[in-house]
């Protein structure tokens, strides 16, 4: 008996001398490079496991998935998962194309053919995941007093596992640089904080799957009030206008007023006070704008700032200057400044006229 093959019309050359030779003899078992394989993808991407099939004859390919449940025979797909489809863009491929991947797609696929013995390709895909972070158990932002320890929380997944670096952003610096602090991982933890602490962090989360995230949680110090006063002494002629400046530093931002003999200022006819907030420092400017000067203005004004953690105080003088009232203690009568100088003057005139009588009379 003779071995007939269907009749090919083949150019020299065209086909290996090999596979000429398995054409020429009849024998055409499926030549199934059965290589393993490694696909790696971005989740949302598509994925293409690859099986190629030469002389498949009346053999059958099948694709398995991970958990060993068959998904495809021949072309056809075997489950109601429509992001998966054979494609073939050759006639001797049977890919595997699943759409719009996901991390559950990850594991081994098999690619079958049912030969005896059988032939199995293993394509193993992993599906990459980008950096998240979960904003519901992740820290938003964070408020506490002095002397107290700050944790801070990013919570983040993804595939590979990512990498979290944290900032401070340094909002209250004129560059405004951020500065990397020098820890890592989900969780920051600034133990015995004080104002310096109170900022912007950010943490920076990143896995080499584009794109990387971040997320920036506000850290609020509170602290109590302190007074500073740029001139404890101030001096003015009678009749002008003056101003008392007070800066007060708290957070929260400190309540602030300033006093003279025990009563609060107001504004009004004789004094004008005006609140200069600086958010960046926490801080405000309290002027006290005094009209038309008169000699009952000038003495001790207290200025006062507070919070519920507590309260500070500084005390500014003002006094007369030249050719005016100088300021009188308790007990004290004022002193007319003009009058001291007349006093002094007319004594040096007597004086010298004194001298001079006595000089003419001896000399004579």
């Amino acid at each position: 008996f003779c071995n007939y093959v269907p009749l090919l019309v083949l150019m020299q050359g065209s086909v290996p001398k090999r596979r000429r030779a398995l054409l020429v003899a009849g024998n055409l078992t499926p030549n199934f490079n059965t290589t393993s394989e490694h696909v790696t993808v971005t989740e949302g991407s598509r994925a293409i496991l690859p099986c190629s099939v030469e002389f498949l004859g009346d053999q059958s390919v099948i694709w398995v998935n991970p958990r060993k449940i068959l998904i495809s025979h021949g072309d056809r797909r075997a489950i109601d998962d429509h992001r998966i489809s054979v494609e073939r863009p050759y006639i001797k491929e049977w890919n595997l194309l699943i759409r719009e991947v996901r991390h559950n797609d990850s594991g081994t696929y098999e690619c079958r053919i049912n030969t005896t013995p059988k032939q199995t390709k293993k394509v193993t895909l992993s599906v990459q995941v980008p950096p998240m972070i979960i904003s519901e158990m992740s820290s938003d932002r964070v408020s506490l007093e002095e002397g107290e320890t700050a944790t801070l929380i990013c919570n983040v997944t993804g595939i590979p596992q990512p990498n979290v670096t944290w900032y401070k952003r340094n909002s209250r610096k004129i560059d405004g640089k951020k500065e990397r602090i020098g820890t890592e991982g989900e969780v920051l933890v600034i133990h015995n904080v004080s104002r310096m602490c109170d900022d912007i962090y950010e943490c920076y989360v990143d896995n080499k799957v584009p794109p990387a995230v971040s997320k920036a949680i506000r850290v609020t110090v509170d602290y109590a009030p302190e007074v500073t006063l740029p001139n404890k002494r101030i001096g003015q002629i009678l009749g002008k206008e003056t101003i008392l400046d007070c800066i007060i530093s708290g957070n929260p931002q400190a309540v602030t007023e300033w006093r003279r003999n025990g009563q609060l200022l107001h504004k009004g006819q004789k004094y004008d006070i005006d609140v200069f907030r600086d958010e960046l420092q926490n801080s405000v400017t309290l002027s006290l704008r005094i009209k038309d000067l008169e000699k009952s203005d000038y003495g001790v004004y207290l200025c006062v700032g507070s919070n519920y953690l507590g309260e500070d105080e500084e005390t500014m003088t003002l006094y007369g200057n030249d050719n005016t009232w100088s300021v009188a203690g308790p007990n004290e009568r004022p002193i007319n400044r003009s009058s001291d100088v007349m006093a002094q003057s007319l004594l040096l005139y007597v004086t010298v006229t004194s001298a001079l009588a006595v000089l003419l009379r001896n000399f004579v």
